[in-house]
């Protein structure tokens, strides 16, 4: 299997994101498994990588951090302050550092490391990037080279859409629509699911009528080229069923009232940096 990136690749933290974009990065074929290094404190659920894919694990930080090329720091916001600590003095000059956390920008980070002299990328990825289907965003600070930037488009692009953004503020707001996505329509099928249940199919069949309609739904929108309004006209007649639902639906602002949510998450964006900063500084 052939390296795309040329790379060695180290993990410190492998909880839901990092095993998304370990699994994307082996199946898109970014990365030798013998060149990627997985550290978390609990190795269970790692032990599938090292034995399909020769991935190497670890406990130890410092091992990964000596480790790397490119070191992908994919741990909570309030926990990646610890970790920083714990490594930054075994960190090469050299080495392309990415950190996931949300709410954490690049000049906390730079802060973190005490160096801006480091090449520091954050991205915002979503789960599906484990199928080469996802969406990630990214945004580099001032180290980042156009050598760089090639590099990261190898490694993230076999993930799925990637989008550069042009600052902090771009990239936390695209991970409202594509980072928080999937939860907002695992939220509505997990509703439709139940009104399907309600009037009278069981679990399972339910869960496989509501699968196949999103399934069915984007794979027609896909073929077809055709935009979500047009899908909706189409399905919507005048008179008809599905246009009664979504009538219902508009009057009580479905919209203003979704909108609104979303807005309350990207507040909440705010309100965790401050509480980063006055923790750390």
């Amino acid at each position: 299997m052939k390296n795309m990136t040329g790379k060695k690749i180290a993990f410190i933290g492998v909880g839901h994101i990092g095993r998304a974009l370990a699994s994307g990065f082996l199946r898109g074929k970014a990365v030798d498994g013998k060149n990627l290094l997985l550290a978390n404190p609990h190795l269970d659920k790692l032990e599938k990588y090292k034995k399909e894919y020769g991935v190497r694990l670890t406990t130890n930080n410092i091992e990964a951090t000596k480790f790397c090329d490119i070191l992908i720091i994919a741990v909570k916001p309030k926990t990646v302050v610890e970790v920083v600590r714990e490594i930054r003095k075994y960190i090469r000059k050299k080495t392309l550092i990415i950190s996931t956390a949300a709410c954490v920008p690049l000049e906390m980070l730079a802060k973190y490391f005490g160096d801006k002299k480091y090449k520091i990328i954050r991205i915002m990825p979503n789960i599906p990037i484990a199928y080469g289907k996802g969406v990630v965003g990214w945004v580099g600070n001032n180290k980042i080279t156009k050598l760089d930037e090639e590099l990261v488009h190898r490694l993230l692009s076999p993930l799925g859409l990637l989008l550069k953004c042009k600052n902090d503020e771009a990239l936390e707001k695209l991970s409202m629509i594509s980072g928080c996505g999937a939860g907002y329509v695992s939220y509505f099928m997990k509703n439709l699911k139940k009104v399907a249940q309600k009037y009278g199919f069981s679990e399972n069949e339910a869960y496989k009528i509501v699968l196949m309609t999103f399934l069915g739904t984007v794979y027609h929108l896909q073929s077809t080229g055709l935009q979500f309004e047009e899908m909706l006209t189409a399905i919507a007649t005048k008179g008809g069923i599905t246009e009664e639902v979504v009538k219902s639906l508009d009057e009580r602002k479905f919209y203003q009232i979704f909108e609104k949510s979303i807005n309350n998450g990207y507040v909440k964006i705010g309100k965790i940096t401050k509480e980063l900063e006055n923790e750390n500084f």
